[in-house]
C-alpha cells in the first residue's frame, strides 16, 4: 500500500481556493488563488543543489506548500556548505530563518568559509531570492574519530513502525475532509510518518509527542546526505507538540505556527532509509513563542541526533500582524 500522502493528491487543495487560504493564513501568508507552477518532487529533489560558481549553489523548491518549508531551506544549505568541505562531515547546525521564501522562485545559497581545521571546519551558509536574504547557517565540520562513547538518555518505548497505521489517531479519515487537507498540505513531501501519539486538538495533553520517519528514496551511502535528510525532517514534527498542553489542533482558526530558529547535533551516522524515531517535548512557552527540544533513535536505541527549535505561535492572530 502506498504511504497516505501519496494517495491523497494535492491538486484536491488548489481545486479548494479556501482550504488552501486556511492554511496560507496559518502560517502568515497572505492568500492566493492557490495555483502553483509544477515542481519536482521527492527528497532527492529537494537536497538538490546546482552549482553556480565558487562557494555558491542554486536550489530548487520541491514543495506544494504555501510557502518554502524551513526543513529544505536547513537541508540545501547544510548541503552547500558540505560542498565546500573536504573529507569532515557536518556534527551541528544552526539556523535563522529570516523572511518568507518564495516557492516559485529559485534559492541561491552562498558559503563563507570561516576556519578550515585539520579535524574541525566551520562553514555559513546564506540563502538569498530575489537580492534578499531569507535565512542563514552556521555549521561545524569534523573529521571522523574514535572516542569516548556515551548516552545519557534510552529511547522510550514505544510501538514499533510496523504496528502503527498509515492513518493517523485523531485524524480525519476522509481525505475529502477539508481538515485533512490542511494537515496534507503542511507536510513535506520525500519521506514517511508513522504516528505514535494521535493528532493535536482535544483535551489539553502533556506536551509530549513521538513518530517514526524514514525515507521514502534510497539516499546512497553519503552520510552527508542522510544527515541533511534528518534535517530536512527535524523540522516537521517540531512545533507540533506546543499544542498539545493547551488543546490546540491545526485546523483552529485562531492559530499561527512560525519557525524562528532551529539548531541540531549529529552524534553518530544512521542511515535515514530506515526507521528513526523522533520524539519531541515542549520546553517553554511564553510570550508568543514556544521553545522544544528533540531527539532521534534508531531503532537498536542508538541515539543519533539532538535538536532545538523555537518558533511563533501565536493565538487570537490580528489582521495586519507581522510574521517572520
Amino acid at each position: 500500500m502506498r504511504p497516505l500522502h501519496d494517495r491523497v493528491s494535492l491538486s484536491a487543495i488548489a481545486r479548494a481556493p479556501a482550504i488552501l487560504n486556511r492554511v496560507n493564513s496559518m502560517l502568515g501568508e497572505t492568500q492566493g488563488s492557490g495555483e502553483r507552477a509544477d515542481v519536482p518532487s521527492g527528497l532527492r529533489a529537494a537536497l538538490s543543489l546546482e552549482p553556480a560558481g565558487k562557494d555558491r549553489f542554486i536550489g530548487r523548491n520541491s514543495q506544494t506548500r504555501p510557502r518554502v518549508y524551513g526543513g529544505q531551506l536547513m537541508a540545501q544549505a547544510l548541503l552547500a556548505a558540505a560542498n565546500t568541505v573536504e573529507g569532515q562531515v557536518a556534527h551541528s547546525l544552526h539556523a535563522y530563518f529570516g523572511v518568507r521564501g518564495d516557492v516559485a522562485s529559485l534559492i541561491d545559497f552562498e558559503v563563507d568559509r570561516v576556519k578550515d581545521g585539520a579535524s574541525y571546519s566551520i562553514r555559513r551558509a546564506r540563502a538569498f531570492q530575489n537580492g534578499r536574504e531569507i535565512f542563514a547557517l552556521s555549521a561545524s565540520f569534523q573529521r571522523p574519530e574514535d572516542g569516548l562513547e556515551h548516552q545519557a538518555f534510552d529511547a522510550p518505548v514505544v510501538p514499533a513502525p510496523e504496528d502503527l497505521p498509515e492513518l493517523r489517531a485523531g485524524g480525519p479519515t476522509d481525505t475529502n475532509d477539508p481538515a485533512h487537507l490542511i494537515l496534507t498540505a503542511l507536510r513535506p513531501t520525500g519521506f514517511e510518518p508513522r504516528w505514535i501519539d494521535p493528532n493535536p486538538g482535544g483535551p489539553p495533553r502533556p506536551g509530549v509527542q513521538r513518530l517514526w520517519v524514514r525515507s521514502q528514496e534510497a539516499l546512497g551511502d553519503d552520510p552527508m546526505l542522510h544527515r541533511a535528510a534528518l534535517a530536512y525532517i527535524s523540522d516537521y514534527p517540531a512545533l507540533e507538540v506546543a499544542l498539545l498542553p493547551f488543546g490546540l489542533g491545526w485546523s483552529n482558526r485562531d492559530l499561527s505556527v512560525v519557525s524562528l530558529d532551529h539548531a541540531m547535533w549529529f552524534h553518530r551516522d544512521f542511515d535515514a532509509n530506515g526507521w528513526l524515531l523522533c520524539s519531541t517535548e515542549l520546553v517553554s512557552a511564553q510570550g508568543g513563542r514556544a521553545l522544544v527540544r528533540g531527539s532521534f533513535h534508531d531503532r537498536a536505541g542508538a541515539l543519533v541526533a539532538t535538536f532545538t527549535q523555537e518558533g511563533v505561535v501565536r493565538l487570537s492572530r490580528k489582521a495586519g500582524d507581522a510574521f517572520p
